[in-house]
């Protein structure tokens, strides 16, 4: 049983996860109030409805895709979802993410819940439209090192394949035994038992990746109407036609973006950077980008090339073998959803941030962007290491040698005494120092390296002391060590290592529900939520 106790919030700046700019975004500040159209937050809305026009044929089109991707996939209360989205008054609330390997780590979970609960949070407050949460499985990317692979129990969980292209399309031959390790770890819990049989349903049953992503992941939120979709669709990309011949021709989000990244200055840092054509070509087994060079289109590390007469060709027959990269996608997503508001992490808003004026370029009404929740899940055990070392929760976000620090100079007895004495002598150092260069401006050199050399001893003297205390209460440290180790598991922040399965096995479907239920849209803070097993600290 998950029992909540208590919720407390923290600012992101005092956490520090973010980058400035996606900080600045989120407290308003005015230096990037040009980045984008109206203040992220629920009342931006209504105004943002009146400026998106989205046609009834384009409707048609994405329920038609929609329908055929779902399959034999049952679920009314999503059915029903696809089948509004042909309302003029539907809308989606979108957050899109990478097929990571049995759904990767935590922040996966985290984007989605985000999605679903902004968009019931948004129905309720405007009853008279629909608000839709949809998941963008992004099916085109080729990076597979980034996903093959996942985390849990502190054990690595790989597959291995040669396949090259778009990730989606990757035939899940060979997986067989990253399903079994995976299952292996889920331990025998009445939860486990159902996930177990899924997981092997999702990837042993599925035709390729992309499918066994939907299938694990519609297992877990077809109760909330969660819609899936693939943009890896040529119905789809054929609404993409009209930005794939100016980004080719006229190279327009490389301009907008790099005037954008140009304004910048001194003040932030960029997230990406955009090529001179932010497009790939894709046929079976490949992705690779799009170059122009001597007036000829050329495909990188093949020898495929085309003329700007064949190139137009191509994209007007073949609009499923143009894929966009990181700055193009967003403006994809946007062409064919009815979409208000994108959630994303905090890397995720710095570059939406650098995308507005594309968006205007393309004509394009740019959404919302809310950073999604993120939560530290800690045991009770930790939570009790915690008491016992007298540590808040912002303590968890410090460097741990600087916390070390902080613990030994707080719990040293010797510690006033020392600086006292330090204080003294250095004190004294320097009143004798005054009297001897007034005696003879010779002898400065010899008591500042006096001076110097007293400096280090008792630097040094410090640094025992620091050792003794450390030895004295050494059970403490390995309570922190433990600690730091759940807070960061390899050295790398939790929600990006842990995958949720870990957590789930063990409290089932309850464990989603306080997750959701301490999700709290357009907050712009850090919240912790206090549970029991585990406890859950929401950011």
């Amino acid at each position: 049983m998950i029992n909540s106790k208590k919720s407390t919030s923290i600012s992101y700046s005092e956490v520090g996860l973010l980058s400035k700019l996606t900080r600045d975004y989120l407290d308003g500040k005015p230096n990037v109030a040009e980045l984008y159209n109206l203040e992220s937050n629920s009342d931006s809305i209504p105004q943002l409805i009146q400026e998106r026009q989205f046609s009834t044929s384009k409707r048609e089109v994405l329920v038609e895709v929609l329908q055929e991707q779902y399959g034999e996939l049952k679920s009314k209360k999503v059915f029903k979802n696809i089948e509004s989205l042909l309302l003029e008054n539907t809308y989606t609330v979108t957050t899109g993410h990478q097929l990571n390997l049995f759904t990767g780590p935590l922040y996966f979970i985290y984007k989605i819940v985000s999605a679903i609960k902004t968009a019931e949070e948004l129905s309720q407050k405007y009853p008279e439209n629909n608000f839709i949460p949809v998941y963008w499985m992004a099916t085109e990317d080729h990076d597979f090192e980034e996903i093959n692979h996942t985390y849990i129990n502190g054990n690595k969980i790989q597959w291995n394949s040669d396949q090259t292209g778009m990730v989606g399309e990757f035939s899940l031959d060979g997986i067989e035994d990253a399903v079994s390790q995976f299952c292996s770890e889920l331990g025998n819990s009445i939860a486990s038992q159902g996930l177990r049989k899924t997981i092997e349903k999702a990837y042993l049953g599925a035709s390729n990746l992309a499918e066994a992503t939907r299938v694990l992941v519609h297992y877990l939120f077809q109760s909330y109407g969660l819609v899936i979709i693939d943009g890896n669709h040529p119905t789809l990309k054929n609404l993409f036609i009209p930005v794939i011949a100016k980004e080719l021709f006229e190279r327009a989000s490389f301009k907008s973006v790099s005037e954008t990244i140009s304004s910048f200055e001194d003040s932030h840092k960029a997230q990406v950077n955009p090529r001179e054509i932010n497009l790939f070509y894709v046929i079976p087994g490949i992705r690779e980008r799009i170059i122009l060079e001597n007036d000829r289109y050329v495909v990188n590390n093949t020898d495929l090339s085309f003329s700007k007469t064949e190139i137009q060709k191509e994209f007007n027959l073949h609009p499923e073998r143009f894929s966009p990269n990181v700055i193009l996608r967003p403006v994809y997503q946007e062409c064919v959803l009815p979409n208000l508001v994108y959630i994303g992490g905090g890397a995720e808003v710095a570059y939406w941030l650098e995308l507005k004026s594309t968006f205007d370029f393309f004509q394009i009404p740019y959404p919302l962007v809310q950073i999604r929740d993120s939560f530290l899940m800690l045991s009770a055990k930790d939570s009790k290491k915690m008491t016992s070392l007298n540590l808040s929760v912002l303590d968890l976000f410090k460097k741990k040698d600087s916390l070390v620090k902080d613990l030994v100079d707080e719990r040293n007895p010797l510690s006033p005494e020392l600086l006292k004495s330090k204080s003294a002598i250095l004190s004294e150092i320097k009143s004798l120092q005054k009297s001897l260069v007034n005696y003879d401006r010779n002898l400065e050199k010899s008591v500042g390296a006096a001076q110097a050399g007293l400096e280090k001893v008792l630097e040094r003297l410090e640094t025992k002391v620091s050792g003794a205390v450390k030895r004295k209460q050494e059970d403490d440290w390995i309570k922190l060590d433990s600690l730091f180790e759940s807070v960061y598991p390899g050295g790398v922040y939790q929600e990006r290592r842990i995958n949720f399965f870990e957590f789930y096995a063990q409290y089932g479907s309850e464990f989603l529900d306080q997750v959701f239920e301490n999700t709290r849209p357009f907050c712009r803070a850090v919240s912790y939520t206090h549970l029991t097993l585990p406890t859950i600290y929401s950011v």
